[in-house]
């Protein structure tokens, strides 16, 4: 009788520790579980940048003297610095301080918004690029 408890007995506890035991992952599927995971979560965070950039931006074309186009692009945010584009040529100019209207300017071009609505660009040597330059759209 006690032969038969005994073997009862450890056939219970086996039947009992098999299924209380988690069947381990092996190291190279957790690792792919985690890339898994890490790029979805990369492809969201991607999608959520690139849509507040685009509300970000504000496009404007300005027609100078002697048929000339000046293109502005304006960020909102912190620097709200512009992008200036004049003949195949962009540079990202800062807000500096003005007496009339609103100036952006880096080392090499200073562009000026006066508050009649015409506007100007000219280089480092004070030579104008484009002058009397107006807001179409």
């Amino acid at each position: 009788m006690s032969l038969k408890l005994n073997i009862s007995l450890f056939l219970s506890a086996l039947l009992l520790i098999s299924g209380c035991t988690k069947v381990a992952v092996s190291p190279i599927e957790q690792v792919q579980q985690v890339q898994q995971t890490n790029s979805n979560n990369a492809e969201q965070v991607k999608e959520v940048a690139q849509r507040s950039v685009v509300k970000n931006q504000a496009m404007s074309l300005y027609l100078c003297k002697n048929d000339k186009e000046v293109r502005i692009l304006k960020t909102k945010g912190k620097k709200n610095s512009i992008s200036v584009t004049f003949m195949d040529t962009t540079h990202t100019l800062s807000p500096t301080v003005a007496k009339n209207g609103k100036k952006y300017s880096n080392i090499r071009w200073v562009w000026r918004e006066m508050r009649s609505g015409v506007a100007e660009l000219y280089d480092n040597n004070k030579k104008v690029l484009a002058k009397e330059c107006i807001k179409q759209r």
